[in-house]
């Protein structure tokens, strides 16, 4: 029962009190001259953050009726399921809530309107979250550039992240972002059964720690050029013509060479290479293998694992350099400990005598570092068995907390 001439006023209202109080929303809704029932109805709806069933259970009085409000509520609530569908395929995990009266810039967008937001630890955060993306649709922002007289429909999708917020969220919960290790694309215009088995692998290869995205654009020279301006060593084809079948294109030296695979094929392919091995193949064939052995309290997921062999690959890359021709394999023992500590560690280890005395010293460096007992125990035990048991003369202990390491060769055994 409003009239459409009021829609921008109520808009700008909904912006104007963006999570404040339900007071605040009914002083700007008297503001512009709305019936008592219509800032009931309002007021009750600006409260509302659900899932979709009970969203649509809501609003299935207004759905009902005729005019062009009806209409656009029916609209959403279809874009809403069709995303929600979409979503499903892509085995989205995280939750998603409904927020009818989530209002933006009506002449930037049209559509649907999304936040991407996590739960922040500082307290200077209203109801304790960090948003750290917005956006939507963008039709009526490019309409607004087109030349006059056009009659082109064009439709845009964007979003805008907050870097920073992203990257101190990441730094809170001591994660880095992973590049980009595979693309998904096709070599035509796709069905929408195929574009279903697209997400559906694309969710089951980041389930297995592997970074993926889509290609943005059709066709397979956009995919190769986006994978050669973006560095990014694989493409994964579909084809309607090859159902059940992928073709994998892998960029070596500027060349792309191509095999056809299965979806299980491929999956066991990247399952079974180290992302770092992946990435970095002229680096393992050029110098020796760097081996690499975690001294974790808790077991690593397998992106955060690949994650670790890609950064410890990489700093080492200059050590295994200067050890070619003299050894096959570099060890690395990765623990949880400062470059401090682990220098501590190699300081009082007397790793040139016997075992005994080894043992012997790895209780003289716990009592020096009580609080690192356990990470301490744990790196000495795998140290003893380089040492004792493999006979191994040089190796590296690599700190996780700061990224520093420290080389370790035993003149008396060499």
């Amino acid at each position: 029962g409003v009239p459409e001439s009021k829609w921008p006023q109520i808009s700008a209202a909904l912006r104007t009190v963006q999570s404040s109080s339900k007071v605040q929303l009914q002083q700007e809704l008297d503001a512009v001259n709305l019936g008592d029932q219509a800032i009931a109805l309002l007021t009750q709806f600006y409260e509302v953050e659900d899932n979709l069933a009970k969203v649509s259970s809501m609003y299935r009085f207004v759905v009902r009726q005729k005019g062009p409000a009806a209409a656009l509520a029916r609209q959403a609530l279809c874009d809403l399921e069709a995303v929600l569908q979409s979503s499903s395929v892509l085995a989205f995990q995280l939750p998603v809530t409904i927020v009818p009266c989530l209002v933006c810039d009506e002449r930037m967008y049209s559509g649907i309107v999304f936040e991407i937001a996590c739960q922040s630890h500082r307290k200077t955060r209203r109801q304790g979250r960090d948003l750290l993306a917005v956006g939507g649709r963008y039709d009526k922002l490019v309409a607004s550039f087109a030349v006059a007289g056009a009659k082109r429909d064009l439709a845009a999708v964007g979003i805008s992240f907050s870097i920073e917020k992203i990257v101190q969220a990441l730094a809170e919960n001591g994660e880095t972002p992973s590049l980009v290790e595979c693309v998904l694309g096709n070599m035509s215009d796709i069905s929408t059964s195929l574009r279903d088995q697209q997400l559906a692998l694309l969710a089951r290869l980041w389930s297995m720690g592997v970074p993926t995205v889509i290609a943005p654009q059709d066709g397979l020279e956009e995919a190769s050029s986006f994978c050669r301006e973006n560095f990014v060593p694989h493409i994964v084809l579909f084809k309607e013509a090859e159902p059940g079948y992928l073709r994998l294109r892998s960029l070596e030296k500027d060349r792309f060479t191509e095999k056809r695979l299965s979806v299980s094929e491929l999956c066991e392919l990247f399952d079974k290479t180290p992302q770092a091995e992946l990435t970095r193949q002229d680096t393992n064939l050029s110098g020796p293998t760097i081996r690499i052995v975690f001294s974790v309290a808790e077991k690593i997921s397998t992106s955060n694992r690949r994650r670790y062999e890609s950064q410890i690959a990489t700093q080492l890359a200059p050590l295994a350099q200067g050890f070619l021709g003299r050894v096959s394999v570099i060890d690395v023992i990765a623990v949880e400990l400062t470059g401090d500590v682990l220098r501590s560690a190699v300081a009082l280890l007397n790793m040139e005598a016997d075992r005994r005395s080894y043992e012997s010293s790895v209780t003289a460096l716990v009592e020096k570092h009580p609080r690192c007992k356990k990470q301490l125990l744990s790196l000495a035990e795998k140290v003893c068995s380089l040492l004792f048991e493999i006979k191994r003369t040089t190796f590296v202990l690599y700190a996780l907390q700061d990224n520093n390491y420290k080389v370790v060769v035993v003149p008396s055994r060499s």
